[in-house]
Formats: structure tokens, C-alpha cells, sequence
């Protein structure tokens, strides 16, 4: 049964899985110097690398309206890491695109929002609501600014009838005439 063990190993040496079963096969299992179970996470990018995304950020961040919150920003690992403090909702998500765009792998986003701007999206969130809310009894166009002559306006004037094939002064269609005799056949 010894002579089946050589064989084997040389199978997964063939396939590329030798190395990482060979203590399986000695009966190493329990040796601490083995291989650990989970695999080493691989490092995003260099120190180079992300010196280059940081400052490109930063290119990014002087040019735009968000740099005068003052936001910090530092990337490590490929992965961009914001602190601060704004009043615009807008501007936490703004850095977060800015970070992607100027190549971080994955960002950290730790901007606080300011309790003014808290209160303020609040407020908008709940006159949103108000505007969306259609009382069932009242017309379509109960909320519509009257016309100089006193009548509601409409979106679009009513429709009565079917639409004319052709409108004034437009030329006819020769798909939609039909010829006033029986059909023609072409010749050959």
C-alpha cells in the first residue's frame, strides 16, 4: 500500500497541488510549521502607489467647491480614508466619487455631517412628502395656476374625436391614401 502513497503524490505534483497537500500525506497535519489554513490577504497597492492616488485626490479636491470643508483624506493599501466635518449632504458622497475616480481600490468614508445639515435634509425630505401627497377628492388640476381669462390650464388641451390623418397644410401621405382602383400588378 506504500508504493500507491509515491504515486499519488506524483499525480498532485503533476496537477500543481503537491506542495500544499504534501503535509496532509506525511501525517504533518498536526505540525504547527504547516502551511496556515487561510490564505494571506494580498496587499492592494505600494507605498508609490499610494502616494500617487493621495496626491491626485488632493489635485482633485483643491480644484473642487468640497475643499473648503477642509476634509482630510490619507490612502493606505489602496484604500482611501476621509475625515471631517461638512454642512452639504451632497459633499460626503462627493468625496467618496472623487476618492474612486482618482483610483483608491475602496474608500472609508468618515465625514460627519453637521447638525444644520441633519435638520436641513430633514426638512427637505418632509416637503418632499407634503408635495407628493394627492388628496383623492380634489380635481387633477385643483393646484394649477389659473389662465389671464379666469379657466384652470391644462397640460394639454382636451381631445375630442380622433386625430386627423394629415394636419392643415401638411402634405398627404402616400401609405396612408389608398388608390382608387384594384391593386396593380407589376409587370416583368
Amino acid at each position: 500500500m506504500s508504493s500507491g502513497i509515491p504515486v499519488i503524490l506524483a499525480l498532485l505534483i503533476c496537477l500543481g497541488l503537491g506542495p500544499s497537500v504534501m503535509p496532509l500525506a506525511r501525517g504533518a497535519a498536526a505540525d504547527s510549521k504547516s502551511a496556515p489554513s487561510k490564505p494571506v490577504p494580498s496587499q492592494g497597492t505600494t507605498a508609490q502607489q499610494d502616494k500617487a492616488i493621495e496626491a491626485a485626490i488632493r489635485e482633485k479636491l483643491a480644484k473642487s467647491k468640497i475643499g473648503k470643508d477642509g476634509f482630510t483624506v490619507r490612502v493606505q493599501g489602496g484604500v482611501a480614508y476621509w475625515e471631517g466635518t461638512t454642512s452639504v449632504v451632497q459633499h460626503k458622497g462627493s468625496a467618496t466619487r472623487m476618492a474612486k475616480s482618482a483610483g483608491a481600490l475602496r474608500v472609508v468614508n468618515n465625514i460627519k455631517l453637521s447638525e444644520a445639515a441633519k435638520a436641513k435634509a430633514a426638512e427637505n425630505l418632509e416637503e418632499g412628502r407634503r408635495r407628493a401627497q394627492v388628496k383623492r377628492g380634489d380635481p387633477r388640476d385643483a393646484g394649477r395656476p389659473a389662465s389671464p381669462s379666469g379657466k384652470q390650464t391644462s397640460a394639454s388641451p382636451p381631445q375630442t374625436g380622433t386625430k386627423p390623418a394629415n394636419p392643415p397644410g401638411s402634405k398627404p401621405n402616400p401609405a396612408q391614401t389608398t388608390p382608387a382602383g384594384p391593386p396593380q400588378v407589376a409587370s416583368q
